[in-house]
Formats: C-alpha cells, sequence, structure tokens
C-alpha cells in the first residue's frame, strides 16, 4: 500500500492484543489508519497502512488523532525508558497540536489493597507502572490528550503468558488447574471489546481527562477455575499452597460518568469464547 502523508488515525502499537482489536475497528469504522510497530507486524489488518517506528519517526504526517499503546509488562526496563520517554516525547513535541490517546495501566497504582479509584495513591508501582506514569506526564504537556488506565484486557485471541491463557492452557493439556491458597484472589477483567469502545470515545473527547478502563467487578481465582474446569472433560482443580497474589478492585464510576460508558460485554461469556478457542 502507497504511503500517504496524511492519515486520519495513527496507532503506534498496532501490533499488540489491543492495538490489533483497535486498527480492526477503525478500518471497519472506514478510517484511513497508519499502523505503527515496533519489530513484528504479523497481526496487523492488512487494509491498513504498516510503518515501522523507525520509518513513522524520520517522517512527517498530517494525523488527527494519534493512539499510543507501545510497550508490554514484558518489556524490558531499558524498551520502556526508550518507548515512554525517548519516543513518545518526540512524538508530542512533533505533533503537539494532534489529538493523542495514550494507553496507561492500573499498574500504576501500584501495591493497592483499597478499591482503587481514578485519585487513589501510588503505591510502589512496578518498572512497567512507573513508565506509564512517565508517559501520563509527558502526554499531558500536548495540546490534546486522553489517558486511559486499562485493568486487565482479555479475549478470544489473547495468548500472552497471563493469567487466564495460562489457566486455560493448564485445563486443556494436562486436565488440571493449579491455583495457590484457598484461590480468593480476585482481578476485573474487561473485554477487548469495550476496551476498543472506550478508546474511541476517549478520543472524541474535548477535555484533557484521565479515566479508569475496568468494569468495577473482580472475580476469584477459584470463580474462573470452576468454570473453566466445568467446560472441560475430566478436569480438576489442585489447591497449593502459596501466594495467592494481590487483589485488585476499582471503582471507574468517574469514567462511566465523564464518557456515558459502561462495559457491556458479560465477563462469563468472554471467558467461554476463549475456552472454545483453546480446545
Amino acid at each position: 500500500m502507497a504511503l500517504s502523508l496524511k492519515y486520519d488515525i495513527a496507532v503506534i502499537g498496532a501490533n499488540g492484543f489491543l492495538g490489533k482489536a483497535l486498527v480492526e475497528k477503525l478500518l471497519e469504522l472506514e478510517y484511513n489508519v497508519l499502523a505503527v510497530y515496533n519489530s513484528e507486524n504479523d497481526s496487523i489488518p492488512s487494509k491498513a497502512t504498516k510503518l515501522s517506528i523507525q520509518d513513522f519517526q524520520s517522517h512527517t504526517f498530517e494525523i488527527e488523532t494519534i493512539f499510543f499503546l507501545a510497550g508490554s509488562y514484558r518489556s524490558t526496563r531499558l524498551e520502556l525508558i526508550t518507548l515512554h520517554c525517548d519516543i513518545l516525547k518526540a512524538i508530542v513535541i512533533k505533533y503537539y497540536e494532534t489529538k493523542h490517546v495514550f494507553i496507561s495501566s492500573t499498574n500504576v497504582y501500584g501495591i493497592n489493597n483499597l478499591t482503587v479509584s481514578l485519585d487513589s495513591p501510588y503505591v510502589n508501582p512496578s518498572s512497567y507502572g512507573m513508565a506509564k506514569l512517565v508517559g501520563e506526564y509527558i502526554v499531558s504537556a500536548a495540546k490534546k490528550y486522553s489517558i486511559i488506565r486499562f485493568t486487565y484486557l482479555y479475549g478470544s485471541h489473547l495468548n500472552n503468558n497471563s493469567f487466564l491463557p495460562n489457566l486455560i492452557n493448564q485445563a486443556v493439556t494436562k486436565k488440571e488447574i493449579i491455583l495457590f491458597g484457598e484461590g480468593n484472589r480476585a482481578q476485573d477483567y474487561l473485554h477487548i471489546s469495550d476496551a476498543v469502545n472506550l478508546c474511541l470515545l476517549a478520543s472524541k473527547k474535548c477535555s484533557n481527562e484521565v479515566y479508569l478502563g475496568a468494569t468495577g467487578v473482580s472475580y476469584t481465582n477459584n470463580f474462573i477455575a470452576n468454570i473453566v474446569a466445568s467446560k472441560i472433560d475430566n478436569c480438576k482443580i489442585v489447591y497449593k499452597e502459596g501466594n495467592e497474589g494481590l487483589t485488585y478492585n476499582y471503582n471507574p464510576s468517574d469514567t462511566f460518568q465523564k464518557l456515558n460508558w459502561k462495559p457491556h460485554f458479560p465477563f462469563e461469556i468472554g471467558l467461554m469464547q476463549m475456552i472454545e478457542c483453546a480446545i
């Protein structure tokens, strides 16, 4: 596809789980999309114009909205610094007049045992969480921006090394699900389709805001394991001694009100779709 210098939207990090889903939705809505990737582009829909981050930086485009989704919790410290300091800073300076939508994470809140809302304190966040906070600070220098702190995103094509794919893989391949403690650790899960809709709404907002991308409902590991085990023949749940991990509860009521948005995709249906893809 020929390279133009004018695009409706650029998605930086287009090869990731959320990036791919966002590009697909934007193309469905008939936007002219520039899909920017770091090292791989195999998941990017063919109808989008694909461009490496190096080539994106070497050109100057006319772009209405830039979504920045680059980096993940699997990125190294150096990669996180490069993406959220050097690259993002250069993009914000170069495209100061463009609307920027920065995809952050609830990891910015760190080890917080309370129900987290937008104004909750940051308690010893991880390197990934700190990188996202730096990115938020940098993007807030743009003339127009939205920041979205997403909780755990899931869907049928999630294939990373996180809890849900690992649990389902255990059930399918080993007929066994291992949980630590009593399986009471809980997490808020947001379906990828709801996350994409939130991104689109935030991109249209005129005021500069921070949003919390969560459902407000958390499910325990035990609850999830029982659903998965019930769908896999001869699958059993095994409880072992060990650290269950932290529970994460969120209160996204401010975001619901600001954007007139609420998640609609039922967790049980999304989980079933993941199971069906794995069988």
